[in-house]
């Protein structure tokens, strides 16, 4: 079968079309960036006749510009893309985030499965100043979500209303409570013969967030804690997901002024096939949402990064929302914060002290085993697909 995968190049985007190559399928991405292309295997074709486009957009990368650079791509994959479906033969197209694949599916005049796995941000994407917010109005959502065969959202508990009430359920939405993650390969006997990569010494504490950074991230109060825990632990690292340029500038500024230089690092763009490796080193998981930065509300669900790190024994250390504290296992609701400011340094100070409590780490990892099941969940899209 030949695949059309529109997203970005987020794990989230490689996980799905990784797993269509594993499968043995011809898979196309079509993203709407190409800043992170290592993360997809071989076997996924990259589609680049954005490359024009983005080589203008190139080291435009700030805040205020990313939302023309969306804009921009998705008015040129929406002028395109019945030409990409007669060239490659496309059989199907599977969406990763409404927001981008919303507009160009609706295009589509093939008679084909048209499949679109909704995330976090989708459900404010009518509020300016979302990416490509000009085609998100409460209107033309509604007409999207008429033309697309299926539509997957995870952490039903929270997202279900929102759907149900702005009146986008037109019979093809599925609700799920999580994708899952392929628990087998997140587990923590990946780990620590890798450490020699970021040069740690086997007594280093080491503390991660490998997800790219993002504007409602609040590195501010996370690496004033980290400050205080260096004075304290000075075998105490935290590694920290490269962002685009904009953010990238900002944080190194953040360190060399905060003098955490030799305790703060960070990663590269980490390939998706090493990243279960990356993670495991680690002994504690910071989540850096900050809701009060962050359009999602209180809404915002459960990350899939928590759950890698869950499944590879790390300690989580998260900002208290309700998907976070329903998800959990009552033994690490103690790491649980109220205020990045004010709160941060005593639950990491707590997470050092507990690293090794291997009561805590199975509960957190059997949580991730209980309540997600990344192959079922895989399946059942396939499926869609085959049953076309």
């Amino acid at each position: 079968m030949n695949i059309l995968v529109l997203g970005n190049s987020s794990v989230h985007t490689a996980r799905f079309a990784n797993q269509f190559v594993n499968n043995g399928d011809n898979v196309y991405l079509l993203s709407n960036n190409y800043h992170r292309i290592n993360r997809f295997d071989s076997g996924v074709h990259i589609i680049t006749f954005l490359e024009r486009v983005n080589k203008f957009l190139a080291n435009r990368n700030n805040l205020h510009f990313d939302y023309i650079n969306s804009f921009i791509r998705i008015v040129y994959s929406t002028l395109f893309i019945n030409r990409i479906i007669r060239k490659y033969n496309i059989d199907a197209v599977l969406g990763i985030n409404l927001a981008f694949s919303g507009p160009v599916i609706y295009r589509v005049k093939k008679n084909i499965k048209k499949v679109v796995i909704t995330i976090g941000n989708d459900y404010n994407i009518t509020k300016f100043p979302n990416p490509g917010f000009i085609f998100h109005n409460e209107f033309l959502i509604r007409q999207y979500c008429k033309r697309i065969d299926k539509i997957i959202s995870y952490d039903i508990d929270y997202y279900k209303p929102m759907i149900d009430k702005r009146g986008w359920n037109f019979g093809n939405w599925e609700f799920i409570h999580h994708f899952g993650i392929e628990v087998n390969r997140f587990k923590p006997d990946n780990s620590k013969e890798f450490k020699s990569f970021y040069n740690f010494n086997h007594d280093s504490i080491i503390a991660s967030t490998l997800r790219p950074a993002r504007m409602w991230f609040d590195y501010d109060n996370i690496l004033n804690a980290v400050k205080n825990i260096v004075e304290k632990h000075t075998n105490f690292y935290y590694i920290i997901g490269k962002g685009d340029n904009e953010s990238d500038v900002y944080l190194r500024n953040l360190i060399s002024e905060l003098d955490l230089s030799d305790n703060v690092i960070l990663a590269d763009v980490i390939a998706y096939h090493e990243l279960h490796k990356h993670v495991a080193i680690a002994d504690i998981y910071i989540d850096p949402i900050n809701l009060n930065k962050s359009s999602l509300g209180e809404n915002s669900g459960i990350s899939t990064a928590i759950l890698e790190a869950m499944s590879c024994g790390l300690i989580p250390v998260a900002p208290d929302r309700p998907s976070i504290r329903g998800f959990l296992p009552e033994n690490s609701h103690q790491f649980i914060f109220e205020d990045f400011d004010k709160d941060l340094t005593d639950k990491l100070e707590l997470a050092i002290l507990m690293r090794n409590n291997q009561e805590i780490k199975s509960a957190c990892r059997n949580a991730v085993v209980k309540n997600t099941n990344w192959d079922k969940n895989f399946e059942y899209i396939m499926n869609l697909f085959v049953n076309n």
